[in-house]
């Protein structure tokens, strides 16, 4: 979007012609700013615009310092500073939402603590995406209502404070970090592409029986020690026999986890309560979006 519109934010344009700019006299130079920005970063082609590794080059670190080194030097002008703070925003997202084990000299890319400094970069986006405006380049006219990707974003964001919060109640311990890599597109993706293969690899749009049924049968595929030349698992062949009715009760979780429970099961786990839908979060907003739209669609 930001290669075929052009970004007004605080009444200052962000426009990719800078970014042109840019690449057009560092890729003249022997010794380059930014080496791995190539013609198919700044001019993609149908296959190079589906390609994320390719624009989180473009919105990096090294784009950014370069851009800046150039307009320091006068090889840019000083309108091209707001789409050089925007490519280093940018990537200070992209970081916070790609943090992993591995240690890293870049500070918004270590694992996700809930620091004061990833707090405010995550509120300051939040607070850009909304009030962003979009242009058509062609016709100049505003097309914001029509951008998907700021609402995505604005899901994102919301939905990584609101996961924090809620796993700092089970996990108290001052030491728990979040590695938001194991919750990105890619993690999702070799999810649904496992629950694919299991209705012939073509059912692209699973119903949810199917979904929760394949989920099931990963759970405990993947999770429970069992003999691969055993028919069922072992540790559960007492459980069939002597589990009653109540599967939550402190008897029926002995009889399956011998040693420690991995699991903290709660009763009424599902409360119910009259929220206002017309004032919910944006990730809650969402998903009640698309539970409305699959109970209509059944009901036709």
């Amino acid at each position: 979007m930001f290669y075929q519109h052009n970004f007004k934010y605080d009444n200052e344009l962000i426009e990719k012609k800078h970014l042109v700019s840019f690449y057009n006299e560092d890729s003249k130079n022997n010794l380059r700013a930014a080496p791995k920005i190539t013609y198919s970063h700044i001019f993609p082609g149908p296959f190079e615009k589906m390609r994320v590794y390719l624009a989180a080059q473009v919105f990096s670190e090294s784009v950014s310092a370069g851009m800046l080194l150039f307009l320091k030097s006068n090889h840019l002008p000083d309108t091209s500073l707001p789409t050089i703070n925007f490519i280093q925003n940018m990537d200070k997202l992209f970081d916070i939402f790609n943090s992993s084990r591995r240690p890293g000299l870049k500070q918004f890319n270590r694992p996700f603590k809930n620091t004061d400094s990833q707090i405010s970069h995550l509120k300051f986006m939040e607070n850009f995406f909304k009030t962003l405006q979009v242009f058509n380049k062609k016709t100049n006219v505003e097309v914001t209502n029509q951008i998907k990707f700021i609402r995505g974003w604005l899901i994102s964001i919301s939905g990584l404070l609101q996961l924090w919060e809620s796993l700092k109640v089970i996990n108290t311990d001052e030491s728990y970090v979040l590695y938001t890599s194991r919750i990105n597109q890619d993690r999702l993706e070799n999810l649904f592409g496992t629950f694919r293969t299991q209705h012939n690899g073509n059912n692209i749009n699973s119903t949810p029986i199917q979904f929760i049924w394949s989920y099931k049968q990963n759970f405990y595929l993947n999770y429970f020690t069992h003999s691969d030349n055993a028919n069922c698992i072992g540790d559960l062949d007492e459980s069939l026999s002597k589990i009653n009715t109540d599967p939550l009760n402190d008897k029926n979780i002995k009889i399956i986890f011998h040693d420690n429970n991995p699991f903290q099961f709660k009763k009424n786990i599902l409360a119910i309560d009259t929220p206002d839908y017309r004032n919910l979060p944006m990730p809650e907003k969402n998903a009640f979006i698309y539970v409305c739209g699959f109970v209509d669609e059944e009901m036709h």
